[in-house]
């Protein structure tokens, strides 16, 4: 908690988001963004992305917040393609115990929900998140629900569309991957080569501080449909500088855990996350 409170501070974000730090989730939310330790040894070089802010278009992406504080979120998330329509992709730290009651809204802009809100209901993870963090399983997908001041109770994925999951990225793949700063009203995108450190996807851009964990990493599928293929998270909870980011690979038993979450099955309770090691 001490370390959260630092880098918080370090990066300016102020009161709001010691407010957000305090309340009992937002243990959770925050990737190692600050610390000056350099990336593993193991990675190898790659060229840095270009950034830039996303457009109000894209509407499948937004933050997870505090019930009411849609300014004070943490963490990002996206709509990810389900049986059910109900379900949203994000980091396995963003999340400790059920998660009920964030609130996701997508396409978030200056303060507003302009395709309204969801309230999250139940948390699916690994069962090597839960018996010891292991950071290959940093992801967790939420159910959730329409909030009652939406003016109907469509699916979210019904409202703003979704994306299908794919494995994870290889070396030298090409993805687009955007996330909310902590404290920031507009998302900050980045199109970038894909590089392995160790088991994990990586990509180096600028910008990708605390608060864009589990911004979704998309590329084209096979028929050139823009496909979810990772989430910021995994090594050191997504990274321990703004400019270099992971993401835990997807695998089978990714696919998995939608399916139990698209199923409505038994829901699982999150630990707090560890220490992001940095």
């Amino acid at each position: 908690m001490a370390g959260l409170r630092r880098r918080l501070w370090a990066r300016g974000l102020g009161v709001a988001l010691l407010t957000v730090m305090v309340a009992a989730w937002a243990v959770a939310t925050e990737r190692g963004a600050q610390s000056a330790s350099p990336a593993p040894a193991t990675a190898s070089a790659a060229p840095a992305g270009t950034s830039a802010a996303v457009p109000p278009s894209v509407s499948t992406i937004g933050v997870l917040s505090p019930a009411g504080e849609l300014q004070a979120h943490s963490c990002t998330a996206a709509v990810v393609t389900s049986s059910s329509g109900e379900v949203i992709v994000t980091a396995a730290h963003c999340v400790a115990g059920t998660g009920a009651g964030l609130v996701f809204a997508p396409g978030y802009q200056a303060g507003t929900a302009p395709y309204g809100t969801w309230v999250v209901q139940h948390a699916y993870v690994s069962a090597g998140w839960l018996d010891n963090q292991n950071p290959e399983d940093d992801v967790a997908f939420l159910t959730v629900s329409a909030a009652a001041a939406n003016p109907s109770a469509a699916t979210v994925q019904a409202v703003v569309g979704g994306y299908s999951l794919a494995s994870a990225p290889g070396a030298d793949d090409q993805v687009r991957v955007s996330g909310y700063v902590a404290g920031d009203d507009v998302a900050v995108s980045c199109t970038a080569d894909v590089y392995l450190t160790g088991a994990y996807p990586s990509f180096d851009c600028a910008g990708f501080a605390g608060g864009t964990s589990g911004g979704p990493w998309i590329t084209n599928g096979a028929t050139g449909t823009p496909v979810l293929a990772a989430v910021i998270g995994g090594l050191h909870q997504g990274g321990c500088s703004p400019d270099t980011s992971y993401s835990a690979p997807f695998t089978a038993a990714t696919a998995a855990i939608l399916a139990r979450a698209a199923q409505d099955q038994a829901a699982d309770i999150l630990p707090s996350p560890n220490s992001d090691g940095c």
